[in-house]
């Protein structure tokens, strides 16, 4: 079975797939809480 970003993300509240300030916000929470936890849910 495969997969497309959009069927396991919610790219609206989660816009990865879009460069700008709310991708960057996503993806430093997602880098610090693998810094401190070492998993990003």
């Amino acid at each position: 079975m495969s997969h497309i970003a959009n069927d396991l993300v919610d790219l609206d509240r989660y816009p990865i797939h879009q460069p700008g300030p709310a991708r960057d916000a996503v993806l430093a929470q997602v880098r610090d809480d693998l810094g401190c936890g070492g998993c990003a849910v």
